[in-house]
């Protein structure tokens, strides 16, 4: 019987029009549906990443590409795989001087722990800290690196690792359409060719991922436990918990706002969206902060338990606002003052703001820079720009999320699905908006709640902007 508290799936579904045909995932143990089906391998948890990392290389990808007639990966074609026996992980990488399975497991653990809802598999691999702060360059970059890694373990020569990446037009169309240039290829091979220069040579490969120590700004080694006599590398520094930790749950702590209730996070969060709202002299109300508190549960993954609806205004549950106001009267967190036009409330500072602010920055700590950040990205928006960016946002999530292309025209036809009321924003106004939040680091990753449709989507019809995005698409 399983007795982990995580599991490992797949996506049964694989189409042609998708980045790839093998989609696994770790997941925390809970129900799941007959399309994603489940194995339970029998070998310590450790070896378990390494296999879950084999799954997700586009090396075992392409030779599911050439298995697979059909849309769906079943048992079946999953035990024809040539999936890489657990020995191939104990012996040493011939880039590095430890086991492959020692330089596999800090990369597929940052990537994998990034929120408390898999700590059971953080804790089984030996490592006792926080999740790992989401960052997305750096995150692209150990990818590459393990798919190099796979190149190499498969034996695939470089030449061959080129034409195998080429069979991924998909990746390819997305990379040139946001990079202009083929850039996961160009990483890849880059760095197997200077794992195959390091092996030649008989040194260790290199990682250029190098961060900040810790994970969401901790330190992942105590003091007593190691001093560094010189900058070691994030991976570096894990590795070494890794080998040193041992299974202490009692000295793990959940952070301080997973203690307040949900209702009670958000006013913390828009205590300080008010207070930075006042301090630059903008009009805050209720669509803008909503759409402000989407963005900041959907990209930052701060969990307020949402359950965001398709509105004309964009992703929102104004059930939960309602809620959320009338704590914060009570606590004088912020007030709301109905509008002019007796429609809507403009928002301000109450006599208990400066206190709420207070434990805002002592509840979120390490969160507070990251969760300011966006704040201040916001701030100057006016309520419509900020609908556009929180809806194009939910729109992306939900093409990622359902494993579709995620192209401006597919981003901008969605949004304009999204409701009539879309109809009234330019395409030009849409293109800008995305451009922007590639600048700023508002990409989406696909994890975020999806927004459920509301109660007047049956009677929707099409939009005459969708049917001209459409059009343009023939």
């Amino acid at each position: 019987m399983w007795q982990r508290q995580w599991l490992l799936g797949w996506r049964d579904i694989c189409r042609s029009t998708d980045q790839r045909t093998i989609v696994a995932s770790l997941l925390p143990r809970a129900a799941i549906g007959h399309t994603t089906p489940l194995m339970f391998p029998q070998q310590k948890p450790a070896l378990v990443a390494c296999l879950y990392a084999n799954l997700c290389s586009f090396a075992l990808d392409y030779a599911a590409r050439q298995k697979v007639g059909g849309t769906h990966l079943t048992y079946g074609y999953l035990k024809q795989l040539p999936v890489l026996s657990p020995s191939f992980y104990e012996s040493k990488a011939p880039w590095a001087s430890v086991t492959v399975g020692e330089w596999l497991l800090p990369r597929v653990l940052e990537l994998t722990y990034t929120a408390w809802d898999l700590e059971p598999f953080a804790r089984d691999v030996g490592y006792l800290g926080p999740p790992f702060h989401w960052d997305q360059a750096r995150r692209f970059e150990l990818r590459c690196e393990i798919d190099a890694a796979f190149f190499r373990l498969y034996d695939i020569a470089l030449d061959d690792a080129h034409y195998v990446l080429e069979s991924f037009p998909v990746v390819k169309k997305n990379d040139v359409k946001a990079y202009d240039r083929y850039r996961t290829q160009e990483r890849i091979l880059e760095i197997y060719g200077s794992m195959i220069r390091a092996e030649q040579a008989g040194k260790s490969y290199e990682t250029k991922a190098v961060a900040p120590v810790g994970a969401e700004g901790h330190a992942v080694v105590k003091s007593s436990d190691r001093a560094p006599s010189k900058a070691f590398t994030q991976l570096e520094l894990i590795s070494s918990v890794l080998h040193q930790a041992v299974e202490r749950p009692s000295e793990v702590h959940e952070p301080a706002w997973a203690k307040k209730t949900p209702i009670d996070r958000q006013v913390l969060v828009l205590s300080r969206v008010v207070a930075l709202h006042d301090k630059a002299g903008q009009v805050l109300g209720n669509v803008k902060a909503e759409k402000i508190v989407h963005l900041i549960e959907a990209h930052l993954e701060v969990p307020f338990d949402r359950a965001p609806k398709k509105e004309a205004a964009g992703p929102a549950d104004f059930a939960r606002l309602m809620k959320v106001g009338h704590r914060a009267s009570m606590k004088r967190a912020f007030k709301r003052v109905p509008g002019s036009t007796g429609v809507g409330a403009i928002w301000s500072s109450d006599v208990g703001t400066a206190k709420a602010n207070a434990q805002y920055e002592e509840v979120f700590g390490d969160r507070v820079a990251d969760i300011d950040r966006l704040i201040a990205q916001l701030v100057q928006m006016k309520s419509d720009q900020a609908e556009i960016v929180a809806t194009l946002h939910a729109c992306w999530n939900e093409l990622l999320a359902n494993g579709g292309e995620a192209s401006d025209e597919a981003i901008v036809l969605r949004f304009y699905e999204w409701s009539e009321s879309k109809a009234a924003f330019e395409r030009s106004r849409l293109v800008a908006a995305l451009k922007w939040m590639r600048e700023h680091d508002l990409v989406p990753t696909g994890r975020s709640v999806v927004s459920k449709p509301s109660s007047s989507d049956s009677k929707k019809k099409t939009p005459k902007a969708v049917a001209k995005v459409r059009e343009k698409q023939k």
